[in-house]
């Protein structure tokens, strides 16, 4: 069973349409940021564990896509016998979703960040905090 998921998964993951992919990276970077700055807001190692808990699961159980993940899965899934080349898995879904994590990470949670608290915010207002 676990060999059938592995390739199903690979398979999975390379089928969608670049766009659909795209967003599902962006959101899933999305999920995976808030996890971090809830574990720097977070005082003890319980509360650091509880803070990431719940969105890595979430970004997992909705199915999106992670980068670092993928590199894990899908390569998994090609060892095992998956119909899915190398090749198809970075032209169709890693550059893609490093593309969308990357892009979510810098544009929708670091440039936000630095809008509200930071010298990009102070800088367009012209305010100091």
């Amino acid at each position: 069973q676990l060999k059938t998921g592995a390739e199903m998964l690979a398979v999975y993951k390379v089928a969608y349409p670049i766009k659909e992919t795209f967003f599902k990276a962006v959101a899933a970077n999305w999920f995976v940021c808030l996890a971090v700055w809830q574990a720097l807001a977070a005082q003890s190692f319980g509360g650091k564990f509880i803070a990431c808990l719940g969105p890595v699961s979430a970004f997992v159980c909705i199915g999106l896509e992670h980068c670092i993940a993928n590199m894990f899965f899908v390569p998994l899934g090609i060892v095992v016998g998956a119909n899915v080349t190398m090749w198809q898995f970075v032209a169709k879904n890693l550059l893609i979703v490093t593309a969308g994590n990357i892009f979510a990470g810098v544009v929708l949670v670091a440039t936000m960040y630095s809008l509200i608290y930071g010298k990009l915010g102070e800088r367009i207002t012209g305010k100091t905090a």
